[in-house]
């Protein structure tokens, strides 16, 4: 007997195969022709299925860039909750971004960790970070009523301000890092100038509530 066309479209038989008897395409099956089991499945299998289903394709999604954010070290891992993610980002620790608006993500604060930070989980407000060398590092995230932007080096601890964090800024400055790029945003997300540098200035001198 002939195979059933629709198993013979699976196995990429058309009108124009060259006929050799030994091929599937056009071996014809006699009562005698031995069957393995695994090929009775398969056949029954086919049968089953509609042309348009044995000819089926994958449906292929291409990817369309929404935004993104260059945060100041490597990310090597995210962990998103609700409209806030959590970014392990290497020797830069932990950067926590607003991503409400995926084209215009924004910098919410950071946690410079002893090590390299390799991946982030969250639980409630609680941040528990792989940082290489150092083990776990557990973080509360709450969120704060206000964002002490000048307290850019953390060396000194958190909301510690003094001389480092403006060689923080200005080596963020020079590198165009979007921390420092971003402090005034009435240029512009992502334009160095003296506006960002007032900015900073002025964060500075109000201080962290």
């Amino acid at each position: 007997m002939n195979l059933p066309r629709t198993v013979q479209a699976a196995l990429g038989c058309h009108p124009g195969h060259p006929r050799h008897p030994r091929h599937p395409c056009h071996h014809r099956l006699s009562r005698r022709t031995p069957l393995t089991p695994l090929a009775l499945t398969t056949a029954a299998a086919l049968m089953a299925l509609s042309p348009s289903q044995a000819l089926a394709q994958p449906t292929c999604v291409i990817p369309d860039l929404l935004g993104s954010y260059n945060t100041r070290g490597t990310a090597r891992d995210v962990t998103v909750v609700g409209t806030t993610a959590y970014v392990a980002d290497g020797a830069s620790g932990l950067q926590i971004l607003d991503v409400s608006d995926p084209a215009n993500p924004v910098w919410l604060g950071a946690y410079n960790t002893p090590d390299i930070a390799r991946g982030v989980t969250l639980l409630g407000t609680t941040a528990y970070v792989a940082d290489g060398g150092s083990g776990l590092q557990i973080l509360d995230v709450t969120p704060n009523a206000e964002i002490c932007l000048a307290d850019c080096d953390k060396s000194t601890g958190p909301c510690i301000l003094d001389i480092f964090d403006f060689l923080c800024f200005q080596e963020s400055f020079v590198a165009g890092d979007p921390y420092a790029c971003d402090c005034d945003t009435s240029t512009g997300n992502g334009v160095c100038d003296i506006f960002d540098f007032l900015c900073f200035q002025n964060a500075f001198v109000n201080g962290c509530s």
